[in-house]
């Protein structure tokens, strides 16, 4: 930042036409709104709703390594090397996934005061998680025009429920992103003592990269990450 200015704005970066390929994604998957889901449902039990938030959104693979041509190719500025690939790769995060981790951690944060709970979430990052939500929607601008039912009390219904609409196919974005995975677990959340580099060194088995992380390490050579499991910042 320079001066009260975004980075773009003090001529930081270039601010051309560059879009990455997933921008031109058309609107091709059917869909169906609903006022509440699992996520957020009244008869969802509290530790099913913690286990949902907590453990199912896909936020950590929405950081991707993506290589140096490719990064020229789209436009994108230059990022924070990959660090078992650091001549050749550069790190990224996805905005949507940036999103669904601001969701997550508002969650959290609404359980923990709803709990009697201590916040693990600083107040000024839950500032930014909802301001960059203000500013995702006015961007998008869904202009979805959401039905009211003619008696709010009929059959339970509310506002836009079983309304069909078209999205964007996420199972596509997904794809992009399992092609350039960086191996990134978010090990430890609010551990001030944890390496971020150890974060980035959790790579599959048939992963080029995952005999550099034992060596550096001093891992045996059968050595292979954990699975993700169990409760991370909240229980259930």
């Amino acid at each position: 930042m320079t001066d009260g200015l975004s980075p773009y704005q003090s001529g930081y970066f270039a601010t051309g036409d560059a879009k990455p390929p997933l921008v031109k994604l058309a609107y091709s998957q059917p869909d169906v709104l609903w006022w509440n889901t699992a996520y957020s449902g009244v008869n969802t039990s509290q530790a099913e709703l913690n286990r949902l938030w907590d453990s199912t959104i896909p936020w950590e693979n929405g950081i991707i390594a993506i290589s140096n041509e490719e990064a020229e190719e789209m436009g994108l500025p230059d990022s924070q090397p990959f660090p078992w690939d650091s001549h050749r790769k550069r790190i990224y995060i996805v905005n949507a996934h940036h999103l669904l981790h601001c969701v997550r951690n508002i969650y959290i944060s609404i359980h923990q005061y709803r709990s009697n709970e201590a916040q693990t979430i600083r107040y000024e990052h839950i500032l930014h998680c909802l301001d960059s939500l203000r500013a995702e929607t006015m961007c998008t601008a869904d202009d979805t025009p959401r039905y009211v039912p003619l008696n709010s009390a009929h059959n339970g219904y509310r506002p836009g429920d079983g309304q069909q609409r078209t999205c964007r196919d996420w199972g596509q974005v997904q794809e992009f992103i399992r092609s350039h995975d960086p191996c990134y677990r978010y090990l430890r959340p609010g551990d001030p003592e944890q390496s971020n580099l150890e974060r980035f060194s959790f790579c599959p088995s048939t992963s080029e990269y995952l005999p550099k992380i034992r060596k550096y390490y001093g891992y045996s050579d059968d050595w292979v990450p954990p699975p993700a499991e169990g409760p991370r910042e909240i229980q259930w």
